[in-house]
């Protein structure tokens, strides 16, 4: 079973430059994830040159953790690491308090909130979903009710209450079936209650393409232009007023919309003719090929994507293709809508836009950078072990938020590495890698393909799942996550694909 600890080291001189240390533990968290160690956060001290690592590992996994936190440090940061004894074991036994952010700021909206018409009081139901997402440890939970403004006292005495009420066992604070059965009643409604419902409102552009309207999308757009932070979440809110009911909406109405309150909001700003020109700034742009001038268009900008992508031998999939069109597209607007207004039109040279475009290319795919130095299969393996060890942290962690965030984690790494070995380039986002998977199930051999289905299918199911788990949720998660488990280990056998 995994615990916590603090791992001390004394450093032999302060690094040069604080960035070189954080690449150092980078590439220690990288190091450690191979066989199962998270490495959770550091601090380091530079009047004692004292470095803190907080981990969480096997007691028998420590001492090599250890040294390739040390090897990091040396290879990277270039300083000598000395391991501290921090305890007779040589390091601090830890425990995390708060949950993790997601569960926090869950428990924190409903600290805030009424918590009128439930089957318990208020003090009784946050006691209750603070012993669940702790674990039923009633010290952590006890540590954790200042973070939501309520005393430990109250809390304590609301123990008592749920242990008189037969929802908690007295002695251990262990949830009783009573308590399971209220949770995975209750839970679902305080989720939806602290959840805004999202729209699903499509957009249709005047070369005829629709895509879902997305909220921060709009905000990308509306920060792209220059528009003042402050204003954002108004305009916000007003677009998803004037859509209320809608299915969809023109491309042009949209951007009037945000005009029409933009001009209301700043007025004397030009703030409203600004986001236009934004939008519209590939109406202004043009491309410089071989002395002759053309529009540029989405199909020249997809073209180009595919092209820059495909430079490190990997072909890379159409949704990722698409995606980076889009950040092009981005970097070409700002440039185009700062220049003069008095411009009727900017011209870029093809050099240009291969630059912004390779520029770009590791915001949707970090593989895409690190193969300029690293060999496609030395990488795939390392995202394979990788991989792996999240999955198997994932099953050690009690918050089911952090064990949702680690598995799906572990499922990027891993659905990278199957990619490479199959010549596709992965992507940063763990749902294009499955449906690039997906799309390649055809070309393996039947022993494989129903492996790397069923891979698809749960690395889905568990990003879908909530992160805020009912008792009857999380158990089901628990299951997917073994079966991923047992079913990476197999793929990685049969990594001959």
């Amino acid at each position: 079973m995994a615990s916590e600890f603090i791992a001390g080291f004394r450093l032999s001189e302060i690094p040069g430059v604080h960035e070189v240390l954080e690449l150092a533990i980078s590439e220690a968290k990288a190091s450690l994830e191979a066989y199962g160690v998270v490495l959770k956060s550091w601090d380091y001290d530079d009047a004692q040159k004292l470095l803190l690592v907080h981990i969480r590992a096997e007691a028998s996994l420590l001492e090599r953790a250890t040294k390739d936190i040390a090897a990091a440090l040396s290879r990277v940061a270039g300083v000598d690491a000395k391991a501290e004894k921090l305890s007779q074991e040589g390091f601090a036994r830890a425990r995390t308090v708060v949950p993790s952010p997601p569960v926090m700021g869950f428990l924190l909206r409903l600290a805030r909130s009424s918590l009128k018409g439930l089957p318990l009081g208020r003090e009784e139901l946050l006691a209750l979903l603070l012993l669940y997402f702790s674990g039923s440890d009633r010290e952590r939970a006890l540590l954790t009710a200042p973070f939501l403004g309520v005393s430990a006292e109250a809390i304590s005495l609301a123990f008592e209450k749920l242990g008189a009420g037969k929802y908690i066992d007295p002695d251990n604070c262990i949830l009783l079936k009573p308590a399971e059965r209220l949770l995975n009643a209750v839970i679902p409604v305080l989720r939806a209650r602290s959840s805004m419902a999202r729209e699903s409102i499509k957009v249709l552009d005047e070369e005829g393409n629709v895509e879902t309207f997305s909220v921060e999308k709009l905000a990308a757009s509306l920060y792209g232009s220059g528009i003042p932070h402050s204003l954002i979440p108004t305009v916000l809110s007003g677009v998803r007023d004037a859509l209320q009911g809608e299915s969809a909406v023109s491309k042009r109405n949209l951007v009037a919309i945000v005009s029409s309150l933009l001009e209301d909001l700043e007025p004397t700003a030009s703030a409203a003719a600004k986001f236009t020109g934004y939008v519209y700034a590939l109406d202004k742009a043009f491309v410089s090929i071989d002395g002759s001038l053309k529009k540029l268009k989405w199909g020249f900008l997809r073209e180009l994507s595919f092209k820059v992508l495909s430079e490190r031998g990997l072909a890379p999939p159409h949704r990722l293709v698409k995606l980076h069109a889009d950040f092009v597209a981005d970097e070409v607007r700002a440039i185009v809508s700062s220049a003069p207004w008095k411009f009727e039109g900017y011209v870029f040279e093809l050099e240009e836009l291969e630059r912004i475009a390779r520029h770009a290319a590791p915001k949707v795919s970090a593989t895409w950078l690190e193969l300029c130095s690293l060999d496609a299969g030395l990488l795939a393996s390392e995202y394979m072990s990788r991989g792996l060890g999240y999955a198997k942290a994932a099953m050690e962690s009690i918050d089911c938020a952090e064990r949702k965030e680690l598995a799906v984690r572990g499922a990027f790494l891993f659905s990278s590495a199957l990619l490479i070995s199959m010549k596709v380039l992965p992507s940063n986002y763990v749902g294009v890698n499955v449906g690039a998977l997906r799309g390649k199930l055809k070309m393996l051999p039947q022993n494989i393909k129903s492996d790397v289905a069923r891979f698809c299918s749960l690395t889905t199911s568990i990003a879908r799942s909530p992160a805020i788990a009912t008792p009857r949720e999380d158990r089901k998660l628990l299951g997917m996550l073994k079966e991923l488990d047992e079913l990476m280990d197999r793929l990685k056998l049969e990594h001959a694909i």
